[in-house]
């Protein structure tokens, strides 16, 4: 457990390093992504061996994933004056493994001063990211047998599906929420404006963890979705 926040610590620090420029960017980064619409797509970003993202862009919000945990970044706006505010959805007992992303739909090479600024230039040492577009991505092997496949639904809405390979699925999924704020909505969890919801389990949110057991015993697969159309924090 000590090994695990140390982890998740190492990675934290790093975010909070990449912050600063990533804030004062959001005027450039907001037009560049205006260029195209990536709502419904996932956008996976990497400078060699330095630097490897994933994540969902929308209006205020990005949805970033990663091998442990989602994070929910939302955006400052300097009309309403509301600073930019992140929460953490981290995974328990899966398995080590890297989001990847699954049904390419293009590719190309992004300046990164056009997509943050000249400071990432200076931290990343590099004047070009790759950026990849996918339709979905895939956890291969969250647990073992079980992948964990990301997609987006007919509603918008980001919907998160455990696919047993072989069998019904046992092992009930749970989710830590770093978010002072999170509460209880009446079908989910409110988690900086995303509702966590399910069609296919009972949740049940206490104490800042989210369990998600499964209705029937004999699925193969069953879901959670993240609704990022909640304007309420």
């Amino acid at each position: 457990m000590r090994m695990k926040f140390v982890k998740f610590l190492t990675c934290w620090v790093l975010c909070a390093l990449l912050l600063p420029f990533a804030v004062s960017a959001q005027d450039s980064r907001s037009s560049f992504w205006e260029k195209e619409d990536y709502t419904g797509h996932f956008i996976h970003e990497v400078v060699g061996d330095k630097y490897s993202l994933i994540k969902n862009v929308q209006k205020d919000k990005e949805i970033i994933l990663r091998s442990d945990r989602i994070e929910i970044l939302k955006k400052a706006n300097v009309v309403t004056g509301a600073h930019e505010v992140s929460t953490y959805l981290l995974f328990s007992d899966m398995n080590k493994v890297q989001p990847k992303g699954q049904e390419l739909i293009r590719s190309s090479k992004e300046n990164i001063a056009t997509v943050y600024n000249d400071t990432a230039v200076q931290y990343l040492q590099a004047q070009q990211m790759d950026m990849h577009v996918y339709a979905s991505v895939v956890y291969p092997n969250f647990y073992d047998g079980v992948d964990l496949e990301v997609s987006f639904d007919g509603a918008g809405e980001m919907v998160f599906n455990l696919v047993s390979k072989s069998g019904s699925l046992e092992k009930p999924l749970e989710l830590t929420v770093w978010d002072a704020n999170a509460r209880s909505s009446s079908d989910g969890v409110i988690s900086n404006g995303v509702n966590i919801a399910s069609t296919s389990a009972d949740m049940s949110y206490s104490k800042g963890k989210i369990d998600f057991v499964n209705r029937n015993r004999s699925r193969r697969s069953y879901s959670f979705t993240l609704d990022l159309n909640q304007s309420t924090l």
